[in-house]
């Protein structure tokens, strides 16, 4: 078998990628690419995608195994050819394998809108602003991301307000030391 492990980075070629040829072991947690050279791991938990497709390698199109995921919070793409028979049982396994991590629910625009500007890398303050939203709107959106297991909790953001300490202690800090 032969695995290109990354090949695609952000939606761009990686360069120097070539074919490696190895051994490939899928295993329950994930997919394992070994060669002379290197080896890769793929958690089936961060696969965003898998598809059969043709790729044209050596100016002829062949089948091959096309599986997008996530490297430290990266998208990735990479390749797996083999034998037809073996690409479609492997093909097969890894279907059945992410099929939990398949979208079964379709979600409101609105709420499709927030995660693709999340997708984007845009903060919760950015994401209000731009679509006019209250922090408890964007809260109830994020909520139903998370219900449907689209997204996970970065870390939870704090609205604070002063007390009285506080206040006396800002008021008596920007005094002029003339008054």
């Amino acid at each position: 078998a032969f695995f290109m492990s990354p090949a695609i980075r952000g939606g761009v070629l990686v360069q120097n990628a070539q074919w490696e040829k190895g051994a490939i072991a899928v295993m329950k947690t994930g997919i394992w690419f070994v060669s002379q050279e290197k080896q890769v791991c793929i958690p089936l938990d961060e696969v965003t995608g898998i598809e059969l497709t043709s790729r044209e390698i050596q100016e002829k199109n062949l089948d091959v195994v096309k599986i997008d995921h996530l490297i430290e919070n990266e998208l990735v793409t990479s390749f797996v050819l083999c034998p037809l028979t073996t690409l479609q049982v492997l093909y097969n396994f890894l279907k059945e394998a992410t099929h939990d991590t398949e979208v079964s629910e379709e979600i409101d625009p609105l709420t499709g809108q927030v995660a693709m500007l999340v997708y984007s890398g845009m903060d919760s303050s950015t994401i209000e602003n731009m679509l006019k939203l209250s922090h408890k709107d964007l809260d109830a959106i994020y909520e139903k991301l998370l219900g449907s297991g689209l997204a996970e909790v970065l870390y939870v953001r704090k609205e604070v307000q002063l007390t009285p300490k506080g206040v006396r202690y800002i008021s008596e800090s920007v005094k002029s030391p003339l008054d």
